[in-house]
């Protein structure tokens, strides 16, 4: 499964959300770039930089709230999803 964007996030357990798929599914899961390497890109971009706290907060944020899902609260988020 090729991905756009890795938010690396948590799952249920100490591996990421895309190891949990790995594991559950035998599905191998690429990324073409992370969430670090887009806040790299943004501080690095001068143009961009005046976003860069936007996109920490969205990191910061989604980092939680991916933390308290975990992977099945993930699975059931997407399912609801129109």
């Amino acid at each position: 499964m090729a991905i756009a964007l890795d938010r690396m996030e948590r799952g249920s357990a100490a591996l990421s959300a895309t190891e949990e798929v790995v594991r559950s599914f035998g599905i191998p899961v690429v990324a073409i770039a992370n969430l670090d390497d887009l806040v790299a890109f943004v501080a690095a971009e001068p143009g961009l930089a005046r976003h860069l706290d936007a996109v920490r907060a969205y990191r910061d944020r989604y980092r939680d709230m991916a933390t308290s899902l975990g992977f099945e609260g993930h699975m059931k988020w997407a399912e609801a999803m129109p």
